[in-house]
Protein backbone atom coordinates (compact mmCIF):
# COMPACT_ATOMS: atom_id res chain seq x y z
CA UNK A 1 0.00 0.00 0.00
CA UNK A 2 2.88 2.54 0.68
CA UNK A 3 4.30 2.21 -2.53
CA UNK A 4 1.22 2.38 -4.04
CA UNK A 5 0.47 5.48 -2.70
CA UNK A 6 4.19 6.75 -3.56
CA UNK A 7 3.02 5.98 -6.97
CA UNK A 8 0.47 7.57 -6.61
CA UNK A 9 2.01 10.68 -5.60
CA UNK A 10 5.08 10.69 -7.88
CA UNK A 11 2.61 10.48 -11.14
CA UNK A 12 1.44 14.19 -8.80
CA UNK A 13 4.79 15.24 -8.75
CA UNK A 14 5.64 14.77 -12.88
CA UNK A 15 2.44 16.61 -13.62
CA UNK A 16 2.53 19.66 -11.34
CA UNK A 17 6.34 20.10 -12.81
CA UNK A 18 5.44 19.73 -16.29
CA UNK A 19 2.30 21.94 -15.68
CA UNK A 20 4.40 24.57 -14.09
CA UNK A 21 6.36 25.05 -17.54
CA UNK A 22 3.75 26.92 -18.71
CA UNK A 23 2.87 29.31 -16.47
CA UNK A 24 4.93 32.50 -17.05
CA UNK A 25 2.34 35.15 -15.46
CA UNK A 26 -0.30 37.18 -13.81
CA UNK A 27 -3.85 37.13 -15.16
CA UNK A 28 -3.07 40.48 -15.09
CA UNK A 29 -0.25 43.38 -14.72
CA UNK A 30 3.35 42.46 -16.40
CA UNK A 31 3.95 39.50 -17.26
CA UNK A 32 6.96 36.98 -15.98
CA UNK A 33 9.70 37.33 -19.03
CA UNK A 34 8.36 40.59 -19.98
CA UNK A 35 11.30 43.68 -19.83
CA UNK A 36 10.91 46.56 -17.00
CA UNK A 37 12.07 49.58 -18.19
CA UNK A 38 12.38 51.45 -14.44
CA UNK A 39 10.88 54.47 -15.50
CA UNK A 40 8.80 55.03 -11.95
CA UNK A 41 9.62 58.11 -9.57
CA UNK A 42 8.99 56.96 -6.05
CA UNK A 43 7.83 58.60 -2.83
CA UNK A 44 10.26 57.53 0.15
CA UNK A 45 11.08 57.70 3.75
CA UNK A 46 14.74 56.38 4.68
CA UNK A 47 16.04 57.11 1.34
CA UNK A 48 17.69 60.04 -0.11
CA UNK A 49 14.85 63.83 0.15
CA UNK A 50 12.15 61.47 0.06
CA UNK A 51 11.79 60.93 -3.60
CA UNK A 52 14.12 58.64 -6.19
CA UNK A 53 13.97 56.92 -9.56
CA UNK A 54 14.09 53.30 -9.40
CA UNK A 55 16.33 53.56 -12.21
CA UNK A 56 19.32 54.27 -9.63
CA UNK A 57 18.68 50.54 -8.57
CA UNK A 58 18.13 48.98 -12.27
CA UNK A 59 21.85 47.31 -11.91
CA UNK A 60 20.39 45.13 -8.83
CA UNK A 61 17.97 42.60 -8.34
CA UNK A 62 14.98 44.30 -7.23
CA UNK A 63 12.61 42.90 -4.88
CA UNK A 64 9.24 44.70 -4.50
CA UNK A 65 7.55 43.86 -1.21
CA UNK A 66 4.00 45.09 -1.27
CA UNK A 67 2.51 45.25 2.27
CA UNK A 68 0.30 46.97 4.58
CA UNK A 69 1.36 48.35 8.33
CA UNK A 70 -1.72 46.29 9.54
CA UNK A 71 -0.68 43.29 7.85
CA UNK A 72 1.49 40.97 10.74
CA UNK A 73 2.93 38.77 8.68
CA UNK A 74 4.48 41.22 6.63
CA UNK A 75 5.96 43.29 9.49
CA UNK A 76 7.11 39.75 10.93
CA UNK A 77 9.13 39.63 7.85
CA UNK A 78 10.85 43.55 8.06
CA UNK A 79 13.78 42.17 10.22
CA UNK A 80 14.66 39.46 8.20
CA UNK A 81 14.31 41.47 5.03
CA UNK A 82 16.67 43.95 6.67
CA UNK A 83 19.26 40.96 7.05
CA UNK A 84 19.03 39.57 3.66
CA UNK A 85 19.70 43.15 2.60
CA UNK A 86 22.48 43.48 4.42
CA UNK A 87 24.01 40.47 3.28
CA UNK A 88 23.71 40.76 0.10
CA UNK A 89 24.32 44.57 -0.24
CA UNK A 90 25.12 45.77 -3.31
CA UNK A 91 23.53 43.19 -5.36
CA UNK A 92 20.10 43.62 -4.34
CA UNK A 93 17.94 45.68 -3.19
CA UNK A 94 14.32 45.05 -1.29
CA UNK A 95 11.95 48.21 -1.36
CA UNK A 96 8.90 47.57 0.95
CA UNK A 97 5.68 49.38 -1.19
CA UNK A 98 2.46 50.00 0.19
CA UNK A 99 -0.36 52.47 -0.92
CA UNK A 100 -0.89 54.16 2.38
CA UNK A 101 0.08 57.35 3.48
CA UNK A 102 3.06 59.58 4.15
CA UNK A 103 1.95 60.17 7.66
CA UNK A 104 0.91 56.85 8.98
CA UNK A 105 3.35 54.93 7.31
CA UNK A 106 6.60 57.07 9.01
CA UNK A 107 4.35 57.35 12.36
CA UNK A 108 3.73 53.47 12.17
CA UNK A 109 7.76 52.89 11.54
CA UNK A 110 8.55 55.11 14.16
CA UNK A 111 6.77 53.89 17.10
CA UNK A 112 6.41 50.06 16.20
CA UNK A 113 9.75 48.57 18.30
CA UNK A 114 9.55 45.96 16.10
CA UNK A 115 10.01 48.39 13.17
CA UNK A 116 11.34 51.09 14.05
CA UNK A 117 14.85 50.33 13.44
CA UNK A 118 14.69 49.41 9.28
CA UNK A 119 16.86 50.91 7.03
CA UNK A 120 15.35 49.53 3.75
CA UNK A 121 13.59 52.76 2.13
CA UNK A 122 9.68 52.23 2.29
CA UNK A 123 7.81 53.33 -0.67
CA UNK A 124 4.71 54.94 0.15
CA UNK A 125 1.36 56.58 -1.68
CA UNK A 126 2.24 54.21 -4.55
CA UNK A 127 0.39 53.94 -7.71
CA UNK A 128 2.19 52.85 -10.40
CA UNK A 129 4.06 49.75 -9.31
CA UNK A 130 0.63 48.52 -7.79
CA UNK A 131 -0.77 49.29 -11.72
CA UNK A 132 1.88 47.55 -13.14
CA UNK A 133 2.04 44.32 -10.80
CA UNK A 134 -1.81 43.99 -9.12
CA UNK A 135 -2.81 42.41 -6.32
CA UNK A 136 -5.14 41.58 -3.67
CA UNK A 137 -3.21 40.51 -0.91
CA UNK A 138 -0.20 41.46 0.67
CA UNK A 139 2.77 40.17 1.65
CA UNK A 140 3.51 40.56 -2.73
CA UNK A 141 6.81 40.07 -4.16
CA UNK A 142 7.73 40.90 -7.11
CA UNK A 143 11.50 40.19 -8.31
CA UNK A 144 13.57 42.28 -11.16
CA UNK A 145 16.92 41.49 -12.33
CA UNK A 146 18.46 43.15 -15.36
CA UNK A 147 15.60 44.76 -16.73
CA UNK A 148 13.18 41.32 -16.69
CA UNK A 149 10.11 40.71 -14.23
CA UNK A 150 11.80 37.26 -13.11
CA UNK A 151 9.30 36.11 -10.60
CA UNK A 152 5.86 37.02 -8.58
CA UNK A 153 5.69 35.44 -5.60
CA UNK A 154 4.06 34.89 -1.82
CA UNK A 155 6.52 36.23 1.02
CA UNK A 156 7.67 33.41 2.26
CA UNK A 157 9.73 33.04 -1.43
CA UNK A 158 12.07 35.90 0.09
CA UNK A 159 15.12 34.06 1.73
CA UNK A 160 18.74 33.97 0.54
CA UNK A 161 18.70 30.15 -1.06
CA UNK A 162 16.39 31.71 -3.22
CA UNK A 163 17.70 35.22 -3.60
CA UNK A 164 21.30 33.15 -4.19
CA UNK A 165 18.94 31.05 -7.38
CA UNK A 166 18.48 34.79 -9.22
CA UNK A 167 21.65 35.69 -9.36
CA UNK A 168 23.68 32.69 -10.10
CA UNK A 169 20.87 33.31 -13.23
CA UNK A 170 19.23 29.33 -11.95
CA UNK A 171 16.13 28.60 -14.04
CA UNK A 172 13.56 29.60 -11.46
CA UNK A 173 10.52 28.66 -13.74
CA UNK A 174 8.89 26.47 -11.49
CA UNK A 175 8.50 28.80 -8.76
CA UNK A 176 5.01 29.39 -7.41
CA UNK A 177 3.54 31.78 -9.14
CA UNK A 178 1.17 34.48 -6.74
CA UNK A 179 -1.96 35.38 -9.28
CA UNK A 180 -4.53 37.13 -7.01
CA UNK A 181 -7.02 37.54 -10.24
CA UNK A 182 -6.51 33.75 -11.45
CA UNK A 183 -9.82 32.69 -12.95
CA UNK A 184 -10.31 28.78 -12.45
CA UNK A 185 -11.75 27.12 -15.26
CA UNK A 186 -13.24 23.93 -15.23
CA UNK A 187 -11.83 20.92 -17.32
CA UNK A 188 -14.58 19.19 -18.81
CA UNK A 189 -12.33 16.13 -19.36
CA UNK A 190 -12.37 15.26 -15.59
CA UNK A 191 -15.92 14.02 -16.23
CA UNK A 192 -16.92 10.88 -16.87
CA UNK A 193 -20.19 9.58 -19.04
CA UNK A 194 -22.26 9.79 -15.86
CA UNK A 195 -23.42 12.95 -14.67
CA UNK A 196 -21.88 11.27 -11.00
CA UNK A 197 -18.65 11.47 -10.69
CA UNK A 198 -15.33 12.44 -8.80
CA UNK A 199 -11.63 13.62 -10.09
CA UNK A 200 -8.39 13.91 -8.20
CA UNK A 201 -6.08 16.56 -10.49
CA UNK A 202 -2.73 18.38 -9.65
CA UNK A 203 -2.09 21.55 -8.11
CA UNK A 204 -2.99 24.59 -10.62
CA UNK A 205 -0.64 27.22 -10.71
CA UNK A 206 -1.93 30.68 -10.13
CA UNK A 207 -5.05 29.19 -8.42
CA UNK A 208 -6.00 30.25 -5.12
CA UNK A 209 -6.96 27.66 -2.11
CA UNK A 210 -11.19 27.57 -2.08
CA UNK A 211 -13.36 25.48 -1.29
CA UNK A 212 -16.53 25.70 -2.99
CA UNK A 213 -20.11 24.36 -3.07
CA UNK A 214 -22.22 24.60 -6.40
CA UNK A 215 -26.17 23.70 -6.82
CA UNK A 216 -26.62 22.56 -10.59
CA UNK A 217 -30.62 22.59 -10.37
CA UNK A 218 -31.03 20.91 -13.63
CA UNK A 219 -29.23 18.57 -13.37
CA UNK A 220 -30.32 17.02 -9.92
CA UNK A 221 -26.85 17.69 -8.38
CA UNK A 222 -24.31 19.31 -6.22
CA UNK A 223 -20.75 20.16 -6.76
CA UNK A 224 -18.05 19.95 -4.01
CA UNK A 225 -14.68 21.07 -5.00
CA UNK A 226 -11.03 21.91 -3.43
CA UNK A 227 -8.95 23.86 -5.42
CA UNK A 228 -5.32 23.41 -4.62
CA UNK A 229 -5.47 22.14 -0.88
CA UNK A 230 -3.28 19.67 0.72
CA UNK A 231 -4.27 16.15 2.51
CA UNK A 232 -4.53 17.33 5.95
CA UNK A 233 -6.82 20.25 6.11
CA UNK A 234 -8.67 18.56 2.83
CA UNK A 235 -9.87 15.97 5.46
CA UNK A 236 -10.14 18.24 8.28
CA UNK A 237 -12.69 20.18 6.19
CA UNK A 238 -14.80 17.14 5.60
CA UNK A 239 -15.14 16.20 8.75
CA UNK A 240 -16.05 20.02 9.69
CA UNK A 241 -19.09 19.64 7.47
CA UNK A 242 -20.35 16.00 9.84
CA UNK A 243 -19.55 17.53 13.33
CA UNK A 244 -17.84 20.10 15.73
CA UNK A 245 -13.89 19.36 15.70
CA UNK A 246 -12.04 20.07 18.27
CA UNK A 247 -9.03 22.58 17.48
CA UNK A 248 -6.86 20.50 15.40
CA UNK A 249 -3.48 21.85 16.44
CA UNK A 250 -0.23 19.87 15.63
CA UNK A 251 -0.83 17.35 18.50
CA UNK A 252 -3.88 16.20 17.57
CA UNK A 253 -2.42 15.47 14.18
CA UNK A 254 -0.96 12.15 13.90
CA UNK A 255 1.04 10.36 11.32
CA UNK A 256 1.95 7.07 10.62
CA UNK A 257 3.71 7.39 7.83
CA UNK A 258 7.67 7.54 7.04
CA UNK A 259 6.89 10.38 4.97
CA UNK A 260 5.60 13.52 7.44
CA UNK A 261 7.10 15.43 5.18
CA UNK A 262 4.52 14.91 2.41
CA UNK A 263 2.06 16.00 5.18
CA UNK A 264 2.84 18.81 7.14
CA UNK A 265 5.42 21.50 5.89
CA UNK A 266 9.34 21.34 7.50
CA UNK A 267 10.68 24.20 8.49
CA UNK A 268 13.37 24.41 5.97
CA UNK A 269 10.64 24.63 3.09
CA UNK A 270 8.89 27.85 2.83
CA UNK A 271 4.79 27.08 2.48
CA UNK A 272 4.41 28.38 -1.06
CA UNK A 273 6.98 25.29 -2.34
CA UNK A 274 5.84 22.97 0.29
CA UNK A 275 2.32 23.90 -1.28
CA UNK A 276 3.00 23.70 -4.73
CA UNK A 277 4.29 19.84 -4.56
CA UNK A 278 1.77 18.48 -2.40
CA UNK A 279 -1.83 20.48 -2.70
CA UNK A 280 -4.10 18.69 -5.26
CA UNK A 281 -7.53 19.87 -6.63
CA UNK A 282 -10.85 17.71 -5.55
CA UNK A 283 -14.11 17.49 -7.23
CA UNK A 284 -17.39 15.63 -7.09
CA UNK A 285 -20.89 15.86 -7.75
CA UNK A 286 -23.99 14.12 -5.50
CA UNK A 287 -27.73 13.72 -5.96
CA UNK A 288 -29.43 16.76 -4.68
CA UNK A 289 -31.31 14.92 -2.02
CA UNK A 290 -28.16 13.19 -0.43
CA UNK A 291 -27.84 14.41 3.02
CA UNK A 292 -24.34 16.48 3.20
CA UNK A 293 -23.18 14.44 5.94
CA UNK A 294 -24.03 11.44 3.70
CA UNK A 295 -21.56 13.23 1.05
CA UNK A 296 -18.84 13.52 3.25
CA UNK A 297 -18.78 10.54 4.43
CA UNK A 298 -18.55 9.61 0.82
CA UNK A 299 -15.96 11.69 -0.38
CA UNK A 300 -13.44 10.77 2.73
CA UNK A 301 -13.85 7.47 1.89
CA UNK A 302 -12.93 8.25 -1.79
CA UNK A 303 -10.42 10.74 -0.98
CA UNK A 304 -8.59 8.37 1.26
CA UNK A 305 -9.21 5.45 -1.72
CA UNK A 306 -7.36 8.35 -4.39
CA UNK A 307 -4.73 8.99 -2.56
CA UNK A 308 -3.59 5.30 -1.21
CA UNK A 309 -4.92 6.46 2.69
CA UNK A 310 -6.88 5.44 6.11
CA UNK A 311 -7.37 9.18 7.51
CA UNK A 312 -9.65 9.07 10.66
CA UNK A 313 -10.33 10.32 13.72
CA UNK A 314 -9.01 8.28 17.07
CA UNK A 315 -8.60 8.73 20.25
CA UNK A 316 -5.06 9.17 21.01
CA UNK A 317 -2.89 9.09 24.22
CA UNK A 318 -0.90 12.90 24.30
CA UNK A 319 -0.03 15.60 26.75
CA UNK A 320 -2.35 18.09 27.87
CA UNK A 321 -3.81 20.20 30.50
CA UNK A 322 -6.64 18.82 31.78
CA UNK A 323 -9.10 20.68 34.11
CA UNK A 324 -11.72 18.65 36.17
CA UNK A 325 -13.65 19.75 39.52
CA UNK A 326 -12.65 20.69 42.54
CA UNK A 327 -13.27 19.42 45.98
CA UNK A 328 -14.71 22.95 47.00
CA UNK A 329 -17.12 24.42 44.18
CA UNK A 330 -16.81 28.44 43.97
CA UNK A 331 -19.84 30.17 42.95
CA UNK A 332 -19.67 32.50 40.30
CA UNK A 333 -21.20 35.19 42.43
CA UNK A 334 -18.71 34.83 45.05
CA UNK A 335 -16.13 35.48 42.73
CA UNK A 336 -14.12 38.31 42.36
CA UNK A 337 -15.99 40.76 39.54
CA UNK A 338 -13.34 43.07 38.33
CA UNK A 339 -13.13 40.81 35.01
CA UNK A 340 -16.17 39.78 32.79
CA UNK A 341 -16.61 35.88 33.73
CA UNK A 342 -16.34 33.99 30.74
CA UNK A 343 -17.80 30.72 29.77
CA UNK A 344 -14.51 28.28 30.37
CA UNK A 345 -15.52 26.51 26.80
CA UNK A 346 -15.11 29.51 25.18
CA UNK A 347 -11.81 30.76 26.64
CA UNK A 348 -9.96 28.00 26.87
CA UNK A 349 -10.68 27.30 22.93
CA UNK A 350 -9.27 31.04 22.62
CA UNK A 351 -6.01 30.42 24.95
CA UNK A 352 -5.22 27.77 22.25
CA UNK A 353 -5.56 29.80 19.08
CA UNK A 354 -3.73 32.78 20.53
CA UNK A 355 -1.09 30.10 22.09
CA UNK A 356 0.03 27.88 19.46
CA UNK A 357 2.52 26.21 21.94
CA UNK A 358 -0.02 25.45 24.43
CA UNK A 359 -1.32 21.59 24.50
CA UNK A 360 -4.19 20.96 24.06
CA UNK A 361 -6.89 22.02 27.08
CA UNK A 362 -9.15 19.11 28.17
CA UNK A 363 -12.54 19.76 30.13
CA UNK A 364 -13.18 16.57 32.14
CA UNK A 365 -16.36 16.60 34.12
CA UNK A 366 -16.60 20.05 33.78
CA UNK A 367 -19.23 21.95 31.32
CA UNK A 368 -17.80 24.28 28.43
CA UNK A 369 -20.77 26.63 29.59
CA UNK A 370 -19.19 26.52 32.83
CA UNK A 371 -18.51 30.50 33.74
CA UNK A 372 -14.84 31.31 35.14
CA UNK A 373 -12.67 34.65 36.40
CA UNK A 374 -10.36 34.88 33.55
CA UNK A 375 -6.77 36.69 34.03
CA UNK A 376 -3.63 37.15 31.76
CA UNK A 377 -1.82 33.42 30.93
CA UNK A 378 1.72 32.59 29.94
CA UNK A 379 2.16 28.99 30.81
CA UNK A 380 0.99 26.21 32.52
CA UNK A 381 1.76 28.26 36.09
CA UNK A 382 -0.39 31.02 35.40
CA UNK A 383 -2.79 29.07 33.97
CA UNK A 384 -2.65 27.00 37.05
CA UNK A 385 -3.40 30.15 39.45
CA UNK A 386 -6.70 31.37 37.24
CA UNK A 387 -8.30 27.95 37.42
CA UNK A 388 -7.60 27.52 41.19
CA UNK A 389 -9.26 30.57 41.85
CA UNK A 390 -12.25 29.34 40.38
CA UNK A 391 -12.69 26.42 42.74
CA UNK A 392 -11.14 23.84 39.24
CA UNK A 393 -8.12 21.67 38.93
CA UNK A 394 -5.30 21.80 36.55
CA UNK A 395 -2.60 19.59 35.68
CA UNK A 396 -0.25 18.47 33.05
CA UNK A 397 -0.78 14.98 32.56
CA UNK A 398 -1.02 12.41 29.55
CA UNK A 399 -4.61 11.77 28.33
CA UNK A 400 -6.51 10.39 25.33
CA UNK A 401 -8.00 13.13 23.07
CA UNK A 402 -9.48 12.99 19.77
CA UNK A 403 -7.19 13.01 16.87
CA UNK A 404 -6.98 13.32 13.23
CA UNK A 405 -4.78 9.75 12.05
CA UNK A 406 -2.79 9.24 8.78
CA UNK A 407 -2.06 6.10 8.13
CA UNK A 408 -1.56 3.14 5.38
CA UNK A 409 -3.39 0.86 6.74
CA UNK A 410 -6.60 -0.83 4.35
CA UNK A 411 -9.63 0.61 4.55
CA UNK A 412 -12.55 -1.54 6.52
CA UNK A 413 -15.81 -2.18 4.96
CA UNK A 414 -14.92 -1.62 1.64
Amino acid sequence: MENNRNNKIGVFIVLICFSNLFAFGQSLGMKIGEQYNYKEILQSINYKKGQFAIKDFEDKLIILDFFTTNCGSCIAAMPKNNELQRVFNEKIQILPVTTEKRNNVQSFFSKNDFVKDNKLPVIYEDVALSKLFPYKGVPHIVWIYKGVVKAVTAGDMLTGKNIREILEGKDIRSWPLKDDYYQYVEDKNNRSESTIYSALSPYKEGAKLKYSIDTLESEGLIKYKMTNVTAIPAFLYALSKMRTLPLMKKERIVIELNNKGDYQVPDSVPQAIWTQRHAFCYESTWPLEMEEHEIMNRIMRDLNNKLGLNVRLEDRVTPVWLVSNGKDKVESSGMDQKNQLEEIGTWTMLLEISNPTFPPIVLKGVEKSHLVDTDKVSDFKTFQAVITKNGLVATEQEFPVECLVISNDSLKGD
